[in-house]
């Protein structure tokens, strides 16, 4: 099975190919407007008709172009536990780096936004209206599926929060999702409270907050339970684990980064 991605703005769309049992929907088709011009012997597909028409204006000004250098993505991963400003340090990656913060729930999202029509999406919502928690097994594969975006591909990720459990990094690493390095953010359970009470009563949550001292209770209790094993498989597969002090400032944390 082959999909198709365009590797830039002025680019050829080029092959992709799927595992078994993966269904990708075209991006192609009723519903998706596709901008293509004939010069000599290709056809170029542009991202839009402001696009199209001043490549051809001049088609040699972006065919000249020099061959951009190959780059290493980079692929992280932020582990910690509720409120250990994982989401604050992923940020700063992203605007340093200008790679794609990931989060499960924004795959999942991303998947059922901008592939609705194929057999994955129609399995997530088949399960979230039955009002049951969604598998591991169905969100790595929507996982898998939003880290082939081009920016993940070139520019890298980094998953925030993901994953916690011995269960989702077998999943993970039968779609080859391996992280190159993972930070773990250590912050005590009474800081954890501390913080989690101050962004309840702050006067900019302006959205009620799934954060009650139940729910953060069973998260930490989650977390404590499951994180013994994500370290050792880590430290003993790929040995790529450094853990931070949560503890401290967010400018000594991002300076303790790697």
């Amino acid at each position: 099975q082959v999909g198709y991605r365009q590797p830039s703005r002025f680019g050829r769309w080029c092959p992709v190919k799927l595992k078994e049992g993966d269904c990708i929907q075209p991006m192609q088709g009723p519903g998706y407007p596709m901008f293509p011009v004939l010069y000599r012997q290709h056809i170029y597909f542009l991202s839009s008709n402001q696009a199209r028409e001043q490549f051809m204006l001049d088609p040699m000004t972006y065919l000249n172009q020099p061959s951009p250098k190959p780059v290493v993505p980079i692929r992280m991963a932020i582990i910690g536990p509720p409120k250990s400003g994982k989401t604050t340090l992923a940020n700063r990656f992203v605007e340093e780096f200008g790679m794609v913060r990931m989060s499960i729930g924004e795959a999942v999202r991303s998947l059922l936004e901008l592939q609705p029509k194929s057999s994955l999406a129609k399995a997530i919502n088949s399960c979230l209206m039955r009002g049951g928690l969604l598998p591991d097994e169905l969100s790595v594969q929507a996982l898998e599926v939003a880290l082939m975006d081009m920016r993940c591909q070139t520019r890298g990720f980094i998953l925030d929060g993901y994953p916690i459990t011995r269960k989702q990094i077998d999943l993970m690493t039968e779609r080859c999702i391996i992280p190159v390095r993972i930070i773990e953010l250590q912050v005590e359970s009474r800081e954890i409270v501390v913080r989690a009470t101050a962004d309840r009563f702050s006067p900019d949550k302006a959205m009620p907050q799934h954060d009650s001292p139940q729910i953060l209770a069973q998260k930490l209790g989650a977390w404590n339970k499951e994180i013994a094993a994500v370290r050792a498989w880590y430290e003993a597969e790929h040995n790529n684990m450094v853990a931070i002090d949560g503890m401290r400032s967010k400018w000594w944390v991002w300076n303790k980064a790697p």
